[in-house]
């Protein structure tokens, strides 16, 4: 009488079992990293095609061809407040216009300013803006880009 290893059921089910739950530990952790990954993209930083329920307006719209003294800014609902950064340069509040109690917040380049023009061809602005009930610790972020000829 020979023994076979294939003798018992059981036996086969034994060396399968490790690699069975070593496939399942593996798909669990990625689903996981899938997950965690898609709601770290979503906290508060979004791109102009992802608008926060704040925004109004982008100024210029993303991807618009303009002057290059036009308007730079964002229009928000009421009660937020804002920062503009312009091709990495953050544009001081005092420099700033529109009517902040709207929620406008506008930049013209001009000679003394923080930024005299737009360059010629891609300029993109970041709005950083807030609940001024909350304040700015509690912010979010939209990035948009537009054209100067």
């Amino acid at each position: 009488m020979s023994s076979s290893p294939l003798a018992s059921p059981l036996a086969l089910l034994d060396r399968t079992m490790p690699r069975r739950i070593i496939y399942a530990v593996l798909l669990a952790i990625a689903f996981g990293i899938m997950y965690f990954a898609s709601q770290s993209g979503q906290r508060s930083t979004s791109s102009a095609t992802e608008r926060h329920p704040a925004i109004e307006s982008l100024i210029p719209a993303n991807q618009a061809d303009v002057l290059r003294q036009s308007n730079v800014g964002i229009d928000l609902t009421d009660g937020y407040l804002a920062q503009l950064t312009l091709n990495g340069v953050a544009i001081p509040d005092a420099q700033l216009s529109g009517d902040r109690g709207q929620g406008q917040f506008l930049f013209q380049p001009a000679s003394g300013r923080a930024v005299e023009t737009l360059a010629s061809g891609l300029n993109c602005a970041t709005a950083t803006f807030w609940k001024a009930s909350v304040g700015p610790n509690q912010s979010s972020v939209v990035t948009w880009c537009f054209t100067a000829a």
